[in-house]
């Protein structure tokens, strides 16, 4: 049984004791079960620091604190000497009948989108911390390793996406498992409303509204900046641990880079730039994951004509109210500047709704980095995938997942996600080590599923489905 189900249960429990208790006498008369509201109330609340931001649980929480509100005259009666009669209850604002069926709605989604039990893990997992002198950030870095320590395994540094940053441990421990030995990180520190308020902003419409595409180009630049700082960590060989340091666990010359949304942006923009690419020649390749690229989108320009000179100061203040009333309409984004080619191996992961033509203008940037690469690149799009699958939400908010479905039958099932999308990334890295020809590659590589759908970009080695 799935851990979080007990306190659900209990939760559920509480709220039909007190929704029953005047309709049985033996329950009416135990004065106590007017709190039980309020405690399912504070348990559905501990759900979320317990088990972070569970959407599915929103509604029973909600319920909750209804019914503990409704119940307050009743509470205040037990208090003290004050009896049941000095405070008569009142009768609830709906019958039993609708109370117990909205309390079963609001039970179904907790329990149906509840988070999976985690797999038991292979993967051995070390915590240390990064800092950035510079700017005084500070990452929690998370390390997957398996099988026999050695500095053979190709160093896989992932970012997490902007939502969600622990759906990514069932894909860290899967690619571990493949080969890799795997290094995550989040940076410390909490966000404020008007932060996400930004951030939902950007996704929402970043490729037609030029203002929330400067706020998602301002993500890109944060994600830039957050794995230069811990690129740099990784490079003094940090030590995990007493007589233990990071390349002891993992090859300092095969890097692969991975990221989500905008930290995928930053990979794909930082593969066209010469100077990281000759910083940072470990670099083998990177894996970009639904990447918006905002920063490739060019923006609206408005050009105002000037009155002519012989134009009465009627005709001139009018000419410049037009202007400035012009001025204030929200600009727009017209297309795409010129798309810079990427010297490095690139993956795209999308979700099959990028081979949809209603979709494609989201995706636009995405298929025009692929054909601009010089180096190969390949696109990959699961059937079913929705844009969040490829980083566990099926596994860990099942919810959302469904929510942002994608428009195909399903090629995998729940926690299928994690290691189907650690499969594809294997298979690619795969390809590039061998192209390489630096001896042994120690990646686990399979034939991938037939409802994967792959385009490519100046591809000119082994396909990475066929083995």
């Amino acid at each position: 049984m799935r851990e979080i189900w007990i306190s659900e249960f209990f939760i559920g429990l509480f709220l039909f004791l007190a929704l029953i208790r005047t309709r049985v006498k033996k329950l009416a008369a135990l004065a106590g079960i007017v709190w039980l509201p309020l405690a399912a109330f504070l348990l559905s609340i501990g759900l979320f620091p317990a088990y972070g931001f569970r959407p599915e649980v929103l509604p029973l929480a909600a319920f909750a604190g209804l019914a503990a509100l409704l119940h307050i005259p009743a509470m205040i009666s037990t208090r003290g000497r004050a009896r049941a009669d000095t405070y008569p209850e009142k009768k609830p604002p709906f019958s039993l009948i609708a109370g117990l069926l909205l309390l079963a709605l609001v039970l179904y989604p907790a329990f149906r989108f509840s988070p999976l039990e985690p797999a038991a893990p292979d993967s051995e997992v070390l915590s240390f911390t990064l800092r950035d002198d510079d700017t005084r950030r500070v990452f929690k870095v998370r390390l997957y390793t398996a099988g026999e320590r050695g500095n053979s395994r190709p160093l896989l540094v992932i970012g997490p996406p902007v939502f969600g940053a622990t759906a990514l441990e069932d894909v860290c421990a899967e690619l571990a498992g493949k080969g890799f030995t795997v290094l995550s990180y989040t940076r410390q520190g909490p966000a404020s409303p008007a932060e996400w308020f930004r951030r939902f902003r950007a996704f929402s419409a970043g490729t037609r509204s030029a203002a929330a595409n400067e706020r998602g180009r301002a993500l890109e630049e944060a994600s830039r900046r957050d794995l230069l700082a811990v690129l740099d960590g990784i490079a003094g060989n940090p030590e995990l641990r007493e007589g233990l340091s990071l390349f002891d666990t993992a090859s300092k010359d095969d890097l692969f880079l991975a990221g989500y949304d905008t930290g995928a942006s930053a990979l794909v923009l930082l593969a066209g730039n010469p100077s990281f690419t000759r910083t940072w020649q470990a670099v083998k390749g990177i894996i970009a994951v639904e990447s918006p690229l905002w920063s490739l989108y060019r923006q609206e320009e408005r050009v105002f004509e000037a009155p002519p000179p012989d134009a009465g100061w009627f005709a001139s203040m009018r000419a410049g109210l037009g202007s400035w009333a012009a001025s204030l309409k929200p600009k727009k984004i017209t297309g795409l500047r010129e798309i810079p080619g990427a010297v490095l191996p690139v993956l795209y992961l999308v979700s099959d709704r990028a081979l949809e033509a209603k979709y494609r203008l989201k995706y636009e940037a995405v298929f025009g980095s692929l054909k601009a690469g010089k180096k190969p690149a390949v696109l990959a799009a699961a059937a079913g995938a929705g844009p969040l699958d490829y980083a566990g939400f099926p596994s860990k908010y099942p919810l959302l997942s469904r929510l942002y479905n994608g428009r195909q039958e399903d090629v995998w099932k729940d926690r299928e996600a994690a290691g189907g999308t650690a499969r594809i990334i294997a298979n690619f890295a795969a390809v590039i080590l061998e192209a390489e020809e630096t001896g042994d590659v120690p990646l686990s590589v399979e034939p991938l599923p037939k409802g994967i759908r792959l385009e490519s970009g100046n591809w000119n080695l082994k396909p990475i489905g066929l083995y």
